[in-house]
């Protein structure tokens, strides 16, 4: 019709920004086929949001005995002793290593980013199939019940080594990979292998608010967070502390 307008009005969460507590906002709405102004009063409605899904995304999660003491034990013998998976070298970062570069200043720098050592185990082991069956059922249920992901695979299983004679450590930073080949990685996992009494310091911290989370440290327990999402290991000060870290892969987020 050419006589209409659109019905032009400020949201309740905008008026409420703007409006101190316990006062009464007021929305003017301008309707438009008589082309006349109507002034109405109302009482903001603190729940005006209407959820799609009475899901709630969470920000991390944990799984408790994920992996007995026994398995804990497997996994380190086949990170340490290259049994059905790489040998332990110096942990990458953005596809470099502290020990190939030739500038010092920028060794350095990395050095300060990331010490650790890491080692990648085969999925085509067949004696490593225990551990990929396990985290796959793993996995979906736990992804079933706080995330609701849409994954497709494990894009690797990462053993790492964190050593407190070099105050081993990640600082601050994400998984995912913007540019990434294939699928993006979506959900990670860090499973605690050591015994947190053969070691000081090497917290995982969560970046979920404006103090970080310490997560749990239980040997055998799992550790779930989108990959998007702030996190750290502070460096160990003494001992080594084991980990296993996993990366679950997915179509890009919509």
């Amino acid at each position: 019709m050419k006589n209409e307008k659109l019905v032009e009005t400020e949201s309740l969460a905008t008026i409420a920004r703007k409006t101190q507590k316990n006062k009464k906002p007021k929305i003017i709405i301008e309707q438009s086929i008589v082309s006349s102004k109507i002034k109405e009063e109302a009482d903001f409605i603190p729940n005006h949001n209407w959820y799609l899904d009475a899901h709630r995304i969470e920000t991390w999660g944990y799984a408790h005995e994920a992996f007995t003491l026994e398995e804990c034990d497997k996994i380190i013998e086949i990170g340490t002793t290259a049994k059905n998976c790489t040998p332990l070298s110096r942990a990458l970062t953005g596809g470099l290593t502290s020990d190939n570069l030739k500038d010092p200043d920028t060794k350095n720098d990395l050095k300060k980013t990331r010490r650790s050592y890491t080692s990648w185990i085969h999925s085509n082991a067949p004696e490593n199939r225990w551990i990929f069956e396990k985290l796959t059922n793993l996995i979906k249920n736990v992804n079933n019940n706080l995330f609701k992901f849409d994954l497709v695979e494990i894009q690797s299983l990462q053993f790492t080594c964190y050593d407190g004679a070099e105050k081993g450590a990640y600082v601050k930073h994400i998984d995912q990979m913007l540019d990434s080949a294939g699928f993006p990685r979506k959900l990670s996992i860090s499973i605690q292998l050591s015994d947190e009494k053969n070691y000081k310091g090497g917290d995982l911290l969560i970046h979920d608010a404006a103090k970080p989370t310490k997560t749990w440290k239980n040997r055998g327990t799992a550790i779930f967070f989108p990959s998007y999402v702030l996190h750290e290991v502070k460096p160990v000060t003494e001992g080594v502390r084991y980990s296993l870290v996993i990366w679950v892969t997915g179509p890009r987020f919509k």
